[in-house]
């Protein structure tokens, strides 16, 4: 094998550096250099078998030298839903966007009523076009925040100084009417072993990254609940592109099609490997 430049070896070192446990993670929203990209290359072609994997997750990414890795391979502690509603702080971190946007990921919480009611009634009527799991109005914010249940729906928010910015739904389980669906297209749900996941974003901040930089808290806390199958709540859309590249950059991939509301929409599905 043709030896490789120091600088790429260099490059390779730092990134197991930033390993835990001596395992592989993957620099969720990380930018690295060309010559970085390289020397990743170099360091999965010559210590494991995972250089074509590597060269799929970079298909999109190397152009721009951002280098994302949807799937970690670390051993996490599982949870549960009494440990959560016991500490939430158990999925609470502290996350930098791409751009440098500092936020806090974290469970929503009881004495959020009025900034998600907030967040809920600035939403544009472009992004409730697109986005409408529940009603989105100050009202059912005090709902949503006076009936948390762990044990059903983790949602998690994406809060800037006192402000929520982001808001992520993530149902422990898939309803009826996507199990059938899923069959439809030959793919079998366990509700048990399944997650069903909405994300949405204040208008000010699309683009900026949010929604990448809290996914890597998202799959955690699938992986950690035991759960390994996410699938869209409703689908996405066939006409929104943004939506699917975001999906598609975390390894969803697209599973079939539908009809509802007078659109097209797509399926998609994320399959996590197990702990």
């Amino acid at each position: 094998m043709v030896s490789q430049p120091d600088s790429q070896k260099r490059d390779y070192r730092l990134y197991r550096a930033r390993c835990r446990g001596g395992r592989r993670r993957g620099l969720l929203g990380d930018r690295v250099s060309p010559a970085a990209l390289d020397g990743l290359r170099w360091g999965f072609g010559v210590h494991s078998p995972r250089q074509g994997w590597l060269e799929d997750r970079l298909r999109d990414h190397g152009r721009t030298g951002e280098l994302i890795l949807g799937v970690t391979e670390k051993r996490e502690t599982p949870l549960t839903a009494a440990m959560l509603a016991t500490d939430p702080s158990l999925l609470t971190r502290e996350a930098t966007t791409a751009g440098g946007l500092d936020f806090t990921g974290r469970l929503l919480r009881p004495g959020d009523a009025a900034a998600l009611g907030r967040f809920f009634d600035e939403l544009s009527d472009e992004i409730r076009d697109l986005y409408c799991p529940h009603p989105l109005n100050s009202e059912y914010a005090g709902k949503l925040c006076s009936l948390i249940d762990y044990a059903v729906s983790l949602r998690f928010v994406a809060e800037i100084g006192s402000q929520i910015q982001g808001y992520f739904i993530l149902d422990l389980g898939v309803r009826d009417s996507d199990i059938a669906r899923y069959l439809e297209h030959g793919h079998g749900l366990e509700p048990r072993e399944s997650c069903t996941f909405a994300p949405s974003v204040a208008d000010a901040c699309l683009s900026s990254g949010i929604g990448s930089a809290l996914m890597p808290l998202i799959l955690e806390a699938t992986r950690r609940l035991g759960r390994r199958r996410l699938i869209l709540m409703g689908g996405v859309r066939a006409d929104n592109p943004r939506a699917q590249h975001f999906y598609r950059k975390f390894g969803f991939e697209q599973v079939g099609e539908f009809f509802a509301g007078g659109i097209d929409n797509l399926d998609m599905m994320l399959t996590l490997p197990l702990n």
